[in-house]
């Protein structure tokens, strides 16, 4: 007789498939439209696992690591220098969903070291894993892909999950289909969960204990890694205070704009410097910048030796945020106003030893926000009111600004044993051949 639990995971399985497969002609035609639009007709075909193998003069197995985007690329970037030092027999390649994540992979990796994770579909997925030839997948966070898991598993390709988490907002989701993520986790022959809560959440789904251990956040550790230079000091006014935007959305952006108005009249030498989260909405921004009453600049229209003269710079490019957030001297994280959202990185410009504002909703980076905040290294601001009156106060206090910046930068400095733990766990599962 049949498991119960197999045969709902089976049809869980099949619905998923037979749900990709209608839907594949309306998603090619607006992957289709995005390459077009952003002429890079390229993405698509690679996507649906069309590109060549990578080339290594040594012929070595390849060990695949996968992150969605931007930031868990720089995840990936964080923990190669050291892998392939002690794994030299293997050719690492980093793979990511977005074409923002795979452009910092190509600069970071080289274009035949990075790779555009394909769609989940068989066809797909069996020409991805034909030509790369993985000996070991490592996936980072969430990314719980069915339809490669299995056909990775099946290839008996070695298959890590690290820095694993399930979100509040998304773990309900998981639970539902329970009998599905189930038969996956049991496919892993190692999961680093990155706190207590998300390794029993792993469990609850059905990961095996055996193979479960908890190593950290590894953005705690990412920025370590990190060698940033921040822009050129002719570019900005002399006793100038700048205020660093990070990944913005139109919901941090509203409030941001209204807070800088009120935070400005009381320090005039304050400078806003937004940076939004997706290059598609760089037009919109500048137009909302504009007609809040400010003047504008774009980052892009910026040349060698000019100073910024506009209240806003506008920041219209890909993988200079930290720069950024080196030079500010106040930080806010955005995604932190939408629910949607729960907050992106709060790590990178508390790397960079700065003051860090965010909004309320952090469900993503809970456990960041919590300890920012115990130390006086951040501070959560609740609405227009509260973000402009600690701009201004830490605006006009020096003292308060670095003192918060050294907080800040402390967190960051505990990721190290969180990094070794990481490529400890990865190395010992790559070297023992452990079996399923």
């Amino acid at each position: 007789m049949m498991d119960p639990d197999k045969t709902t995971g089976a049809l869980m399985r099949f619905g998923y498939n037979a749900a990709l497969h209608i839907a594949s002609p309306g998603l090619a035609a607006c992957y289709l439209a995005a390459c077009l639009k952003d002429r890079k007709a390229g993405v698509l075909w690679r996507r649906l696992g069309f590109f060549a193998s990578p080339e290594d003069p040594e012929n070595r197995e390849s060990i695949w690591v996968h992150g969605v985007s931007v930031g868990e690329v720089q995840m990936a970037s964080a923990l190669l220098p050291a892998l392939e030092k002690e794994l030299p027999v293997y050719q690492w390649l980093v793979s990511s969903s977005t074409a923002a994540g795979f452009d910092l992979a190509q600069r970071k990796m080289g274009e035949h070291r990075s790779l555009l994770f394909p769609i989940d579909l068989p066809f797909s997925i069996s020409r991805s894993l034909r030509y790369n030839l993985p000996r070991a997948a490592i996936l980072l966070e969430t990314e719980l892909w069915p339809n490669f898991i299995r056909m990775a598993s099946s290839r008996e390709v070695k298959l890590l999950l690290v820095n694993g988490r399930l979100s509040d907002r998304h773990f309900p989701t998981y639970r539902r289909f329970a009998p599905l993520f189930r038969d996956l986790l049991a496919r892993f022959d190692g999961i680093a969960a990155r706190s207590d809560e998300d390794a029993e959440r792993f469990l609850s789904l059905g990961a095996s204990p055996e193979r479960m251990t908890v190593t950290g956040n590894l953005k705690f550790a990412q920025t370590l890694a990190q060698s940033v230079e921040p822009f050129d000091e002719a570019l900005w006014p002399e006793g100038v205070i700048l205020w660093i935007a990070g990944s913005t959305h139109p919901s941090d952006e509203e409030v941001v704009l209204a807070a800088y108005r009120k935070a400005a009249e009381q320090v005039p030498q304050l400078k806003l410097v937004l940076v939004p989260r997706h290059p598609t909405r760089f037009r919109e921004a500048e137009r909302d910048v504009v007609r809040a009453g400010f003047t504008c600049r774009r980052r892009s229209t910026l040349s060698g030796g000019e100073r910024l003269e506009e209240q806003v710079l506008l920041v219209d490019s890909i993988g200079e945020l930290t720069r950024f957030y080196a030079r500010g001297d106040i930080t806010f994280v955005g995604g932190t106003f939408s629910p949607k959202v729960g907050g992106h990185n709060l790590l990178e410009p508390a790397a960079s030893g700065k003051p860090v504002l965010f909004g309320p909703h952090v469900e993503k980076t809970r456990d960041e926000a919590a300890l920012l905040r115990k130390i006086g290294g951040g501070f959560s601001v609740s609405g227009v009111t509260e973000m402009a009156d600690i701009v201004t106060r830490l605006s006009q206090d020096k003292g308060e600004r670095d003192d918060s910046g050294r907080k800040s930068q402390g967190v960051v400095e505990s990721g190290r044993a969180i990094l070794d733990r990481t490529i400890e766990f990865i190395v010992g599962r790559m070297k023992t051949g452990q079996d399923r």
